[in-house]
């Protein structure tokens, strides 16, 4: 029975082991980070928007059961600066931006899509999270100098809240349900690794005539 003990361990351990690398999902409109549990929708799905239109500060709330965005919230400026962090951005909040940051910034602006496009393409997204009253932080990510500098800033630029521009987005978020791929493989070759086991040890254990 120890072999059997010590093979359980194995599976069910490698199994629920999530790596870290490639935590970030493509799901169409929305990204899966599988590191925080959340779905991020695309910010090009909600560019020209303020952030009144989107909270009903206007009248109506587009969260609500018959808005817009029914079932998703705005993101907090730490929940952006994590997305950040978990899409790999080694350098956050330079000013100038860095050349490290080139190829995790162009990655995840293809992932939540790019609201100002050009020679410095940028994703723009309002957050919830206040600076003054009526005035509210943005989360950027920029290549700037021809291909440059990657910039991934969520503290210089702030928008107030009945605002609206046509390159400007809003990072918003919902629970995530799905789970991770790679452990949804790694659990099923536990479960048939444990299902043959199981066979085994019944055909061993079944009387002989």
């Amino acid at each position: 029975m120890r072999w059997l003990t010590s093979t359980l361990v194995l599976i069910f351990g490698f199994s629920f082991s999530s790596p870290t690398a490639a935590s970030l999902v493509d799901h169409g409109n929305t990204t899966i980070d599988t590191i925080s549990g959340l779905e991020w929708l695309d910010l090009t799905q909600s560019l020209n928007r303020s952030y009144d239109d989107l909270v009903g500060n206007d009248g109506t709330n587009e969260f609500g059961p018959s808005g817009d965005f029914r079932g998703w919230r705005y993101a907090t400026i730490n929940e952006v600066f994590d997305l950040f962090t978990h899409a790999g951005i080694p350098f956050i909040n330079l000013p100038s931006g860095a050349v490290e940051n080139i190829p995790p910034v162009m990655a995840l602006e293809d992932l939540v899509g790019i609201t100002f496009p050009g020679v410095a393409p940028a994703s723009q997204g309002i957050t919830s999270t206040p600076v003054a009253t009526t005035i509210r932080q943005v989360g950027v990510l920029q290549i700037t100098n021809g291909g440059g500098s990657g910039i991934a800033n969520t503290l210089n630029f702030a928008i107030r809240d009945a605002e609206a521009f046509p390159s400007v987005g809003s990072w918003l978020v919902r629970s995530s349900a799905i789970p991770e791929p790679s452990s949804l493989i790694l659990l099923s070759g536990g479960l048939v690794g444990l299902g043959i086991i199981c066979r085994r040890l019944r055909a061993r254990q079944a009387p002989r005539g």
